[in-house]
């Protein structure tokens, strides 16, 4: 038997300061808990009934339904909804419905999507440092697949970054790679002006190719250049350009040679062929990259076969 829906607003036991706590999204999802918050919205745990699934809410502050501060920003919410709910992968996060919610007292919206368990790839690295090139390999082939199914459908994900990936433990002992967040994706068939305020940047300082930061032309070969820089990360424990200023490193991925691994951490020893791919990937002109997803697992396969390692799925 479904339970009653709780009116949201309505006085909550639990927790008083947030009125979601406890209720149920539009007779759908019983809201369980936080799992994050930010200062655009907040992330929830929560159930989707009656089936029992626990699922995850993302759910868009109020006053960003509004045009005062981000006159754009709702429409990149509903743009990346919509795109997740096209886009069934193993590699990427799937939605499971999105809309306005129904009982609340202001105007507020939400995106309902597979739970996922384990950390992001932020948190790995920052808790264990570098990875083997294995698993550094490995982990650059899950996300070039996911990447590769957005492409197919003329999706540019544009913020690709560790802690947009999550690592999610499977029954067998391997880990499963989800990519998240495509709140900055790029429909490469429309050609409508960008949903960012004039001047601002799209996306993140340190893993942003040239031709983000110089407002030029993106495909799809930026999500490569992003990958790049996951994979110089990991196998070093550090990005390319780092520092506390964001204009020196955006001006260093415009400028700047790429370190070598060894000049970044001279304590990590990589295969010259690996090594290779990634200084293709972070070149500064977007011909100089693989063309394509396809490109890229063909040429990490080809580094996995040298080095005698597992192949894994193409």
């Amino acid at each position: 038997m479904a339970a009653a829906t709780k009116p949201i607003g309505a006085p909550n036991p639990r927790d008083e300061s947030d009125p979601l706590l406890g209720a149920v999204i539009n007779g759908k999802f019983r809201i369980v808990g936080v799992v994050a918050a930010g200062g655009m919205g907040k992330i929830y745990r929560a159930e989707q009934l009656p089936l029992g699934r626990p699922v995850a809410i993302k759910v868009l502050h109020a006053r960003y339904t509004r045009s005062e501060q981000d006159p754009a920003f709702q429409k990149r919410f509903f743009l990346e909804a919509s795109i997740l709910s096209k886009l069934q992968h193993p590699n990427i996060v799937t939605v499971f419905d999105y809309g306005r919610i129904e009982e609340a007292e202001e105007e507020a919206y939400f995106m309902a999507m597979e739970y996922l368990p384990g950390e992001t790839l932020h948190r790995r690295l920052k808790a264990h440092g570098p990875l083997s090139t294995a698993d550094a390999l490995a982990l650059a082939r899950q996300i070039a697949r996911g990447l590769r199914e957005a492409h197919r459908h003329g999706v540019v994900h544009r913020d690709l970054k560790p802690s947009n990936v999550m690592l999610v433990p499977e029954d067998d002992g391997a880990e499963n790679l989800k990519i998240l967040d495509f709140g900055l994706a790029k429909v490469l068939a429309d050609d409508s002006e960008e949903l960012t305020k004039e001047g601002s940047f799209l996306g993140s300082p340190r893993y942003m190719s040239p031709e983000q930061i110089a407002h030029g032309r993106v495909d799809l070969r930026t999500d490569v250049y992003s990958l790049g820089v996951i994979l110089y990360q990991c196998l070093t424990g550090r990005t390319p350009f780092e520092g506390d200023n964001s204009v020196h490193i955006l001006m260093a991925h415009l400028q700047m040679p790429v370190p070598t691994l060894r000049e970044k951490n001279p304590s990590v020893f990589v295969a010259p062929q690996v090594e290779a791919l990634v200084m293709r990937c972070l070149a500064k002109e977007p011909d100089g990259r693989p063309r394509s997803m396809d490109e890229l697992l063909q040429a990490l396969r080809e580094c996995e076969v040298a080095l005698g390692l597992s192949l894994g799925p193409t």
